[in-house]
Formats: structure tokens, sequence, C-alpha cells
């Protein structure tokens, strides 16, 4: 699917003289995220067929609204395009004052892919399934805290959900990306955390984080358990 994007792209833009400099793409994460690393895979393919340099630009905060900005505040010409996830589609509903208007600034190209994510716990936590965390919060509510790539963040929104749904006790730590997130709960300055299996795997391998439960469509081969 990313093959067929890509060639469709370059097919386009070449019948347009386009483009004529370096492509810029933002991404309005951290460095080491899944958006980053996306960007960085399609990195090499895309300066091939477009023939011209593309480099990675990481704008980091207000979870991604400050990098989404800067690309919908940028010239209209298609040399500087977007790496974001599938939140930028809530965050209009969650932060009424946006510096963008998504669906006039903003237009899609591709979905480059889709994954599950993991629900991960740093593993000096004493529970081995996500009931036991959740009653482990509500004995001891002022304890535990989850880390998120930010506020209103695709993984901001599932846990919220998962305290709607189960009465958790657990506070909110917003990260600027995947990667502190992910690291904070590797360290024990955050307990719980909703990521992509991508990320979470070298440290579920480790040892470092405990897996409690997937989610996504269907189960993850890797994660039978």
């Amino acid at each position: 699917i990313v093959a067929a994007a890509l060639a469709f792209i370059a097919t386009a833009a070449l019948a347009q003289n386009y483009p004529t400099q370096t492509v810029r793409i933002i991404v309005p994460q951290a460095a080491g995220g899944l958006n980053d690393i996306s960007a960085r895979l399609i990195q090499p393919h895309l300066e091939r067929a477009l023939k011209q340099p593309v480099i990675i630009d990481n704008k980091p905060g207000a979870a991604g609204v400050i990098g989404t900005d800067a690309v919908a505040k940028a010239a209209p010409d298609g040399h500087t395009l977007l790496m974001v996830a599938g939140s930028l589609t809530v965050l209009a509903a969650t932060n009424p004052k946006l510096p963008y208007d998504t669906e006039r600034d903003l237009v899609p190209i591709a979905q480059l892919f889709g994954y599950p994510f993991v629900f991960v716990l740093n593993s000096d936590v004493p529970a081995k399934t996500l009931p036991e965390f959740i009653a482990l919060t509500k004995q001891h509510p002022d304890k535990y805290n989850y880390s998120t790539t930010g506020q209103a963040s695709h993984n901001h929104l599932v846990t919220e959900r998962l305290k709607l749904l189960s009465g958790m006790q657990i506070q909110h730590l917003p990260y600027r990306g995947g990667a502190p997130a992910m690291l904070a709960v590797v360290k024990g300055e955050a307990h719980l955390l909703a990521i992509s299996t991508t990320l979470a795997q070298p440290h579920i391998q480790s040892g470092a984080v405990r897996a409690l439960a997937i989610g996504g469509l269907a189960r993850d081969k890797q994660y039978p358990e």
C-alpha cells in the first residue's frame, strides 16, 4: 500500500514539475516515536522517487499542534508535508482554540500504516493483568499515573475511556511524544502506557515493562497470550 501510494504521488508530481526544491516532512512529535520512525523509513524512497532531498523536521509539543500548525501555515506548494497520527481528526473537538482549521488548511494524501496498541506496565508494579492493575489503583487512588504522547492524543483518549469504563484511579502525565512517554514507564516515572506494539516490543522483550492487554481488530501474532 505504501509503495503504491508513493508511486502515485511521484507520478502525479512529476507530471506537474514537482518538486522543485527540498521536501520537508514535519513530524509533530519527538524523535524516536512511531511517526518519526515511519517518516525516516519512507524518506530514502521518497528521495529516489521525487529526485529531491527529503528532510525530517521534528516539532514536538501540544499533542502535535505546534508541528501541525507549522505545516498549515507553510506555503501551499506541496514541499512541506505532515506525518501525523489519527488523533489529528479529534483535536478540533477537544481543543476549540486550535491555531488552524484542520479541514480548511490540511489535505490528506495517503494513509501509510495502521497498528494495534498495547497497554504496558512498569515491571516493578505488582500486577500481572489489567484487571489486577485496575484493582490496585482503586486500593491506592493517589499512587499511580499513566503517560501519553500529549493532551487529546490517541493514547490519552483510550486510557481515559478505560478509566470511565472501569473506575480506574490514575493520573495523567503528558509527554512530548511516544519515545519519552515510553521511557517514563521504563524508568518508573509513569506506570501505565497505551502505545504501539512496534515501540513497546523491545522493552517488553527486555523485561523493562509488562504487556497487559492489546487492542486492535485481530489478535497480534507476536502476543498470542
